[in-house]
């Protein structure tokens, strides 16, 4: 990705954010699209690891950036990735294989020294073992083209509990974007206009389903005109899809999405060119949402401790009932009522001063944040399924629990939970069994 952005020759568009980009443009069918109508640009996604940071970004790509370049600032909507944060310890993963892209960073040498210790032990445990942290087939390399695109895994549908992380809803807030990350944008934007380059702000793909507050949409555009000294390009409202266009989170699109957004940043920029010509790509089928999987074979001893809603084709856990509340070990059951067991509320566990030890089977596909708030006797917290990409997670899974509350995966998958984009956040809590 570097690597293109700094060798490409000739104008460019460097499409800037997070990782919603990596997930979200076809570089190569933009590039494509735009040459068959007559306009020579290179198409560069510029887009990564969320947890880096966009400051790494905006750090990276400011060198390259050339006379009569095209910059889009597509960074995700969310208090992170609208802030000047930062995490040292990712970007020396990133940085593991080139560290020449360390001497790109401004301000943060002290950040990454301070990390590098515990880096190397990490790293050197892995060798010890023979190999490498194993991240799975989607947050790895291999992941990407040759066009640096996230095209060489399958991403066929949405996977999310409920078609839309409930951990994570979307809100268009101002208070989102502080005037320090504010000042250094603009002062990126300054020194692109300076060299003769064009930046414009473009909104990153948002599952309708997450969103919170459809009212302040508008606001917050308002909101980005009057911060920012470079101009909005295309609607918000063209970038809010169906969930069927989602495959892992409220910004990350599956395979179909991703030439939904493509066509819709191809539209703003032949508004931008003033071109009115047709695309030649044509609009893709919406992908359809699989039933839940079959959960035969599944643990069904503890249903009966439990309360549940019906939700679509099964039920949803909601609380537990009064004999439930005195048990010290629960498994959550994969049926009820010869239907299967699809979600656990947020309350189910809150506040229950017995529970001990509590077993999620695979038939849950996400854990919401609190779920575990306020359980002062939990120690264990064991997950069944092996593949962390098929069970979804915030960052406040284990908020309210005690210090010596771990999580226990299978052994042969610790490596995937320690390098998953969402379940990374708990390295240093997981046991294994």
């Amino acid at each position: 990705m570097w690597k293109k952005l700094k060798t490409v020759e000739g104008p460019k568009i460097v499409i800037v954010g997070n990782s919603a980009v990596a997930f979200g443009v076809d570089s190569a069918l933009l590039q494509e699209e735009l040459e068959a109508d007559g306009f020579e640009y290179a198409v560069c996604n510029f887009g990564l690891y969320g947890a880096i940071g966009t400051r790494a970004m905006l750090d990276l790509s400011e060198k390259y950036i050339k006379k009569d370049d095209i910059v889009l600032f597509m960074p995700e909507i969310n208090a992170q990735s609208l802030s000047l944060y930062f995490s040292a310890k990712d970007f020396w993963y990133a940085a593991d294989s080139d560290f020449s892209l360390l001497f790109s960073l401004d301000g943060v040498a002290g950040t990454m020294a301070g990390t590098f210790a515990s880096f190397v032990a990490e790293k050197y445990t892995y060798i010890r073992k023979g190999g490498y942290a194993d991240s799975g087939n989607l947050y790895t390399r291999g992941a990407f083209d040759e066009n640096c695109d996230m095209k060489n895994v399958e991403r066929a549908y949405n996977k999310m509990d409920g078609r839309y992380d409930s951990n994570n809803p979307i809100s268009f807030e101002s208070s989102l974007i502080g005037a320090e990350f504010s000042d250094y944008v603009n002062n990126y934007y300054e020194t692109l206009k300076e060299k003769g380059a064009e930046m414009y702000f473009v909104f990153c793909p948002v599952n309708e389903a997450a969103v919170s507050d459809f009212e302040a949409i508008d606001p917050f555009c308002d909101f980005l005109r009057s911060e920012f000294k470079f101009s909005l390009l295309g609607s918000p409202y063209s970038s809010l899809y169906e969930a069927e266009w989602f495959y892992d989170s409220n910004v990350h699109l599956n395979e179909s999405g991703m030439i939904v957004h493509t066509l819709t940043l191809l539209n703003n920029l032949k508004n931008l060119f003033g071109s009115t010509t047709p695309n030649n790509t044509p609009f893709p089928e919406k992908p359809e949402i699989p039933p839940p999987e079959n959960v035969g074979g599944a643990d069904n001893s503890d249903a009966v401790y439990f309360e549940y809603e019906k939700e679509g084709s099964g039920y949803k856990i909601v609380a537990l009932n009064a004999e439930g509340k005195g048990k010290k070990h629960l498994t959550i059951p994969g049926v009820y009522n010869e239907r299967p067991v699809l979600s656990l509320a947020a309350e189910t566990f809150s506040g229950n001063k017995t529970i001990e030890s509590v077993t999620i089977q695979e038939n849950i596909t996400s854990l919401p944040d609190n779920l575990f708030s306020d359980c002062t006797s939990l120690r264990t917290i064991k997950l069944m399924q092996a593949d962390p990409e098929k069970l979804g997670v915030g960052y406040g899974l284990l908020n309210g629990t005690r210090r010596d509350c771990y999580i226990y995966v299978p052994d042969t998958s610790l490596g995937i939970y320690h390098n998953n984009y969402f379940w990374g956040h708990y390295v240093g809590r997981y046991k294994t069994y």
